[in-house]
């Protein structure tokens, strides 16, 4: 009987030993980006976390500060200005899931859907829009991110987690 206690008590003191990761939406808790990451500034806004294989691309904007960092898989687009996409129209999108959250002290509208007609080679957009990144100005930001595969997503959220305002 001693003897099965005993195993007991190890088997539970081991098993509160061990940590797993979920994925959480809460980008409070700290996400863990794969070490071969780079750092990417967009103008002196802010900075995140991209893979390695997505490289600048040169892009102009109208009215807005834009950036685009690309690779066969993904293309990342940053619009900041007064007229950023919200995402509001997209809600009926097929295989749509949104939520609020915070990022870097901001709110945030996170969005994932599906869109063949944007890009059929990439047509899992996930999508981050911040309605108040700065107390001086009225502007707005909004990332897009058009996937190749579902999976890609998971690897955009990850991105939109490592956003840090200046």
């Amino acid at each position: 009987m001693k003897n099965l206690s005993t195993i007991l008590v190890t088997a539970v003191l081991l098993a509160s030993c061990q940590q797993t990761n979920t994925p959480s939406q809460d980008s409070s808790e700290v996400t863990k980006t794969p070490a071969t990451w780079k750092s990417a500034h967009f103008y002196n806004f802010f900075s995140f976390t991209i893979p390695p294989t997505l490289d600048s691309q040169q892009v102009l904007g109208y009215d807005s500060y834009v950036g685009r960092f690309s690779n066969e898989s993904m293309i990342l687009d940053i619009d900041y200005g007064l007229y950023s996409a919200s995402f509001d129209g997209e809600v009926g999108m097929p295989m749509y899931s949104g939520t609020t959250l915070q990022i870097s002290g901001q709110s945030a509208n996170e969005a994932f859907y599906y869109d063949p007609t944007n890009d059929s080679l990439r047509p899992y957009i996930a999508g981050i829009y911040f309605a108040h990144v700065d107390n001086s100005t009225s502007n707005k930001l909004s990332i897009e991110v058009f996937c190749k595969t579902k999976t890609l997503q998971d690897t955009a959220r990850i991105i939109f987690s490592t956003i840090k305002f200046n």
